[in-house]
């Protein structure tokens, strides 16, 4: 299906993040930390994770969050039955995911790591490794080289 020029609705925000992160480079995204064009960031916690927290469905273990971003998922996973793991490779993310979440009561259940999640080598496994938006990115097609994930 094709769709009309000037029949989408276009979003300059969304447009100069393309722009920025472009080729998939860790400093595109690191771009796009920098000056807020974080359109994928809800600012709040994914909402089945909230559901999934609330009713226990959750596995209990070491969990990990890919590409954490501002952190939110992380901090309403921990509890003292799942420590959580936030990989991003954002530096300004981290710093931001850390400020956000410095007084949170559950703060000893959950770190931040500045890692790149396709070439780091975890010192344990997870139980449970939650992604939302960070793996299906179409730069992202290395999945298949993280051995440790299967």
């Amino acid at each position: 299906m094709l769709i009309e020029e000037g029949s989408v609705q276009f979003n300059s925000e969304v447009h100069r993040m393309q722009q920025l992160v472009g080729d998939e480079t860790s400093g595109g995204w690191e771009s796009c930390w920098e000056q807020g064009l974080t359109p994928w960031d809800l600012g709040h916690p994914t909402p089945i994770i909230l559901h999934l927290h609330q009713t226990g469905a959750l596995p209990k273990g070491r969990a990990l969050v890919p590409g954490c971003g501002s952190g939110y998922d992380v901090v309403a996973m921990a509890c003292s039955e799942r420590y959580v793991v936030g990989l991003d490779f954002s530096h300004t993310a981290n710093e931001k995911a850390v400020e956000l979440s410095s007084s949170s009561p559950n703060s000893s259940y959950f770190t931040f790591l500045k890692e790149d999640f396709f070439t780091w080598q975890p010192p344990e496994l997870f139980d449970l490794i939650f992604d939302y938006t960070y793996v299906s990115q179409p730069g992202n097609m290395l999945v298949s080289s993280v051995r440790w994930v299967v």
